[in-house]
């Protein structure tokens, strides 16, 4: 039996049992006394009935009870249930016991009130009560007796019912598929029988303005699908089901799209009567079709336009399609293409690397910045870069080859480039560094710091702290310190000079000439970064302490370059033409010794094959073995860093030119300077002009 028909059933017994002990007990007791018969007939009912019969006190108490209350409660004996204490042991609200008092005091009867009882394992039942209370002859009440119905299966089923009912309520609410039922009247207006409640969520119209309505369809299908739509119901073959896609206007105007399968009726005459169908909301899949035709048509239109090659290819790399771009660059057809595998087209010398990489795009894996050389019908190469992608869903890859034979040129060119200039950098005879001035690093530094100072590049690269860190003579570290402010509101073409001194790996100082330059500032303009050279000047600077501590006369080295002048000749303005860029004015000023005859004016003199003493006199011989020292560990230096310096510009001036020229055929020019390069450049205009 169904759980809908046992719960009918057992309600109607249920009720028969309640309306027959509620006769029985509405007899009164005095014909129950008059009559004994019917006292036992009366006491039999009670001790059989399948309903609970109970007598209970207001103090909550049960005083008797029949046995289908104790076997509804679970309880093994009427004792067990005569000693429970309402209403705790018995209602699961016990509050209901309390409800139920008042309305006894009020009505005095109870007639079918539910209420939630506890069984002796802890289960809840639903009972329904049929009680009176019992007054004594003041009216006071003295006790409660009545019968119990166990509706729980009842309350159960109505309770499914309802969840079922909300369920489908919920659901026709939530999904956007609705059904209908036309049915065609006597004039051929299709009538609609029945909607689920789902289209009202879909396009916002009331359900029951629409059943009975003739032609609704005219309320909510879109103006331009209305006559083919209402063409396509009335033209349906009975017994057939039709696909129809429409669009709706919903009540507040949106555009919907829906599919709808319908099914034609006929009566036993053939005629047709009724439609019945289903709509499902295929708005959001037509407008991806949409989308994915545009979709389709751009591709389409990059495929054709793009000047990299572009190419389709089935797992096993047979070529499929092909852009213009590389039917052009190929040279023959695209169906001639169609027919080669991709291995005949792009591996040149090379096959066994392509070919690892059709395996992994077989396997599913992309594939990008593999490098091919490819030859085409003509002989011609060319370096490709392919990026490639399984499209597993096609069973089909998806490949762009990019020409970078140029890019590749003008990288090894700029490769070979780099490395002479870093083997130039390193044989120059001067020490060259980048360091941080915010971080306070030394960035890089070359390998003449080996020769310099005797330390290997890796002690001072990377070192964090001031220039030179700990290496730096103590006395000298404000002025190293200094130059920080004279870097910062220098003339960017200008670099600023700073000699220190520097310990050196045998532990004694040397002294250095540093120039540096801004290199990279930050956003607010700050030095960021300095390129600097650093010179051995300690020769020099002993050459020019012993200068100073030569006893000369300005007066008597004058006259004797004006006797060493006239010996040769010469007038004033002669002489500082035969010395260099001196004028006459300057001449004159070193004879008449009102300014000392400077230290270039002796080293010209002595380069020129003049002995020093002509000037100095005798008694200088220790500065002239200084000069002659100096002079010679100098020449040295400078020849070899004038031959770098002239390789180096040979080397950049070819690489500006190649790289032009790869610019130009590549239809990219040049980009002009930035305006920090351009800085640089003035910069190293105007130091040159300071050293003429």
């Amino acid at each position: 039996m169904c759980y809908g028909c046992e719960y009918v059933a057992h309600s109607v017994a249920s009720n028969n049992l309640v309306r027959e002990e509620k006769e029985a007990m509405a007899r009164p007791l005095q014909a129950r006394k008059e009559h004994a018969s019917g006292t036992v007939r009366y006491q039999h009912l009670v001790a059989h009935t399948r309903v609970g019969i109970f007598r209970s006190t207001p103090e909550g108490r049960f005083t008797d009870v029949n046995p289908a209350l104790v076997h509804l409660l679970g309880y093994a004996s009427a004792t067990e249930v005569l000693a429970l204490t309402l209403p705790g042991e018995l209602y699961v609200d016990p509050a209901q016991r309390a409800w139920l008092r008042a309305t006894y005091e009020t009505s005095g009867v109870l007639d079918g009130v539910e209420v939630r009882w506890k069984t002796k394992s802890g289960d809840q039942i639903t009972v329904g009560l049929y009680a009176r209370a019992l007054r004594d002859a003041r009216g006071r009440v003295t006790s409660y007796e009545g019968m119990v119905v166990d509706v729980t299966a009842r309350t159960r089923a109505e309770e499914a019912l309802r969840q079922s009912e909300e369920r489908y309520r919920l659901l026709s609410q939530s999904i956007s598929d609705y059904a209908f039922s036309f049915r065609l009247d006597a004039q051929g207006d299709l009538v609609l029988e029945w909607l689920t409640d789902s289209f009202t969520t879909l396009t916002g119209y009331p359900v029951a303005d629409l059943v009975g309505t003739p032609n609704p369809l005219r309320v909510y299908t879109h103006p331009e699908d209305l006559e083919r739509v209402l063409q396509t119901l009335r033209g349906l073959e009975p017994g057939t089901l039709t696909v129809c896609e429409c669009r709706l206007v919903t009540s507040s105007g949106e555009v919907r799209w829906v599919r709808s399968r319908v099914r034609a009726i006929a009566d036993a005459a053939g005629r047709l009567v009724r439609l019945y169908g289903a709509a499902r909301d295929m708005t959001d899949e037509k407008h991806m079709r949409d989308a994915l035709g545009q979709s389709e048509q751009r591709y389409r239109s990059i495929f054709a336009a793009c000047p990299d090659f572009v190419y389709v290819t089935d797992a096993s790399g047979t070529l499929l399609d092909a852009n213009p771009a590389l039917v052009h660059w190929a040279g023959v057809s695209l169906e001639q293409l169609r027919h080669q595998h991709v291995l005949e087209v792009f591996a040149a010398s090379n096959r066994e690397a392509l070919g690892q990489t059709l395996a992994q795009l077989a396997q599913g894996q992309a594939v990008s910045g593999v490098q091919v050389e490819a030859r085409n019908a003509a002989g011609e190469r060319r370096i490709l870069e392919v990026n490639a992608l399984p499209l597993p869903e096609q069973g089909t890859i998806l490949s762009i080859a990019r020409d970078i034979t140029a890019r590749t040129a003008a990288e090894r060119a700029l490769t070979v480039s780099q490395e002479l200039r870093e083997r130039i950098t390193e044989t120059m005879p001067d020490m060259v560094y980048l360091y941080d001035l915010r971080d306070q690093r030394t960035r890089w530094i070359n390998q003449q710091v080996v020769t310099l100072l005797g330390y290997p590049p890796e002690k001072l690269q990377g070192q964090v702290g001031p220039l030179f860190g700990d290496l730096l003579h103590p006395d000298d570290v404000p002025v190293v310190a200094a130059r920080v402010q004279d870097l910062a509101a220098a003339d960017p073409r200008a670099p600023v000079e700073t000699e220190c001194r520097v310990r050196h790996a045998n532990g004694e100082y040397r002294w250095l000439r540093v120039r540096e330059t801004v290199f990279q500032r930050t956003p607010e303009g700050e030095p960021k970064e300095v390129l600097g050279t650093a010179q051995d000047i300690t020769e020099r600077k002993r050459l020019q302490r012993l200068l100073q501590e030569q006893p000369i006369d300005p007066h008597v080295l004058g006259a004797r370059l004006q006797q060493f002048r006239e010996s040769l000749g010469m007038n004033q303005k002669q002489l500082g033409a035969y010395l260099g860029d001196y004028h006459q004015k300057q001449i004159s000023s070193y004879e008449t010794g009102e300014v000392m005859v400077p230290l270039e004016v002796l080293l010209t003199l002595r380069a020129k094959g003049h002995p020093l003493e002509v000037v100095m006199g005798t008694g200088s011989t220790a500065v002239l073995d200084e000069t002659l020292r100096y002079l010679a560990a100098s020449h040295r230096e400078r020849v070899v860093a004038r031959q770098l310096a002239e390789t180096l510009l040979h080397v950049l001036a070819r690489d500006v030119a190649t790289i032009e020229r790869i610019l130009g055929e590549l239809e990219h020019p040049p980009k002009p300077l930035a305006t920090s390069q351009r800085k640089l450049l003035e910069g190293l205009a105007a130091f040159v002009k300071t050293t003429r």
